[in-house]
């Protein structure tokens, strides 16, 4: 019996040895230089600066260089505008850091958007066309399908390439393509996206792109851990 003891108390000093090591290859940090582009019928903008991402601390934040110098927060259900460190607003918004495209491809569930995961879609067909496995969603939610249409996904060599969201009548909303990408540390991380939004019979473009891409970061707490006002983060 004591040997089986000194065994196992020695199997545990070199498996918690060794768990460091497996523990750095989870990436939970992302950082980027960023550029938005937005284009429609009346009017187009431009916004480039860098972005910080922390699984841990579901804080995003847009450190937005132009057109002028803002900082954009995201966590839970709040949007924050920080100007100078200063909080100039606070929105209350649905949690969306969970469907950032970021967030999917640090957890690594980029490839069906999180869907499955989600708990609110099913899948429902796939087919392969034009070198693309195109897999179509719906929602397992009998109260929700007059709300939530039918999703397509479209994946290439294994990753994602394009998504189209559809209103419960089948008119298109919007369509997402991964136009660029690299994988980094084993991660599909997308470099360049394009989304088009359909709103009264109008397109808009919507391009993002990220550059100098940089994970599990060690230096720039303070963006990863925001100073948030206490009495509502």
């Amino acid at each position: 019996m004591i040997n089986i003891v000194k065994k196992l108390f020695y199997f545990l000093i070199i498996f918690s040895i060794t768990l460091p090591s497996f523990s750095q290859q989870i990436n939970y940090r992302l950082t980027a230089d960023f550029s938005i582009k937005e284009k429609n019928a009346e009017l187009s903008s431009v916004h480039t600066g860098k972005i910080y991402y922390d699984l841990n601390t579901d804080i995003f934040v847009y450190n937005i260089y132009f057109p002028e110098k803002v900082d954009w927060v995201i966590h839970d259900t709040s949007f924050y505008t920080f100007k100078e460190s200063v909080m100039e607003s606070r929105v209350t918004i649905p949690k969306i850091n969970s469907t950032n495209l970021i967030h999917l491809s640090l957890t690594a569930s980029l490839y069906d958007y999180g869907l499955i995961e989600s708990g609110l879609y099913k899948m429902e067909d796939v087919k392969n066309e034009n070198n693309l496995i195109i897999t179509t969603y719906s929602s397992i939610h009998p109260r929700l399908e007059s709300k939530l249409g039918k999703i397509y996904i479209s994946t290439k060599k294994g990753h994602l390439h394009g998504i189209v969201f559809l209103n419960p009548d089948g008119t298109i909303l919007k369509k997402i393509f991964i136009e660029k990408s690299v994988i980094k540390k084993g991660l599909f991380i997308p470099t360049e996206i394009l989304e088009i939004t359909y709103k009264d019979n109008k397109e808009n473009y919507k391009i993002t792109t990220f550059d100098n891409i940089i994970l599990n970061e060690k230096i720039n707490e303070n963006f990863y851990n925001y100073s948030l006002p206490y009495n509502v983060r």
